[in-house]
């Protein structure tokens, strides 16, 4: 059989996005593929996450998990603190939210990009995004915010749980009660390390529902720093919290000294860190359940369709895998997608 030609078009490129790219990249089909990422450039920030159960061997399969082990954020383990800092329980690697393969998320980020990069018809585009999708009995019509144009056979929105893209996809209907706010926001970025610090992720909960905690990373100038803020009740938001990030890093800044300065340990450390960290960001912690992720041409994938709280990475790797089976196979079988 001949290769079959198939355009591509993907929004995201974190986690679920390039690893998508990269499995459907080798398939028998004639693909060339498009990531295009709001972003200006690759984004630098993120927290520690990890890979787990059938993600390891995916990322095997992808020949990235030597890259992963280099990667490692040392991380020994999950040690819990009172407000002096003193440790009242530990668990190791295995027993604790600590996972054998622990890797910051920019770096896991970098391997894929660097894997598909080298593929030859995957193509990034940074500093774009879609504004609109015109679905045809035969492809997919692109506007993008920048004002160019484009036609795809397929569409792949994994732009995050917040994606833009999901709701040119689907309709109101279908997306109506479908993105779940915890009731959590967490803020992360680094700060410098200290010789004394231990290769541990340290956690301290204070009063009021506030936690903070500090990770190692494998660069040993700097560490992980997280500022938590946990409602009383799931899906109840913070209105002082909403506000300062709709203004921005700044005042959100500004926000969490006020929140945080007499909460004991080393808030002290951590806010003056904070007040010059480059990475900050703050994220609301959040589930979407779609009762669908696709529509004619267009595939919803990783945290825009499925935001988890703790498996998301490894779970975006996974379905990102089963979707490339689909869809090559659909292909390659059919000669078209719907």
């Amino acid at each position: 059989m001949s290769a079959l030609k198939l355009k591509v078009l993907i929004a995201g490129a974190g986690i679920a996005g390039p690893c998508f790219a990269n499995w459907l990249a080798k398939t028998r089909l004639d693909t060339s593929i498009t990531i295009v990422e709001r972003s200006p450039s690759p984004r630098i920030t993120g927290q520690s996450i990890d890979i787990r159960g059938p993600a390891v061997e995916i990322i095997k399969g992808m020949k990235l998990i030597e890259g992963v082990r280099s990667r490692h954020t040392t991380e020994e383990g999950t040690a819990f603190l009172n407000s002096s800092g003193k440790v009242f329980a530990q668990f190791n690697v295995g027993d604790s939210f600590t996972a054998e393969y622990e890797i910051l998320r920019a770096d896991l980020a970098g391997l894929f990009l660097e894997a598909t990069e080298g593929l030859g018809n995957i193509q990034y585009i940074y500093g774009d995004s879609v504004k609109s999708l015109e679905q045809t009995n035969k492809d997919i019509n692109v506007t993008f915010t920048g004002g160019s144009k484009d036609t795809f056979d397929l569409v792949v929105a994994a732009d995050g749980s917040t994606s833009k893209t999901r709701s040119l996809i689907l309709d109101d209907q279908v997306l109506k009660d479908t993105y779940n706010f915890l009731g959590q926001y967490t803020a992360f970025f680094s700060i410098p390390s200290r010789p004394t610090d231990p290769k541990l992720w340290q956690w301290y909960n204070a009063s009021k529902g506030l936690g903070l905690m500090l990770r190692p990373h494998r660069n040993t100038s700097t560490m992980g720093a997280y500022l938590c803020i946990t409602m009383p009740a799931r899906g109840q938001r913070d209105p002082v919290v909403e506000d300062a990030m709709d203004k921005g890093t700044e005042d959100t800044k500004r926000m969490m000294h006020k929140y945080f300065e007499n909460a004991g340990w080393e808030a002290k450390r951590i806010l003056d860190g904070m007040d010059h960290a480059e990475d900050f960001y703050i994220s609301r912690a959040a589930q979407v359940k779609l009762p669908k992720w696709t529509n004619e041409r267009a595939l919803v994938l990783g945290d825009a369709a499925f935001a988890t709280f703790g498996v998301g990475t490894s779970l975006a790797i996974e379905i990102s895998f089963t979707q490339k089976k689909f869809y090559s196979n659909y292909f390659i079988h059919f000669g078209v997608l719907i």
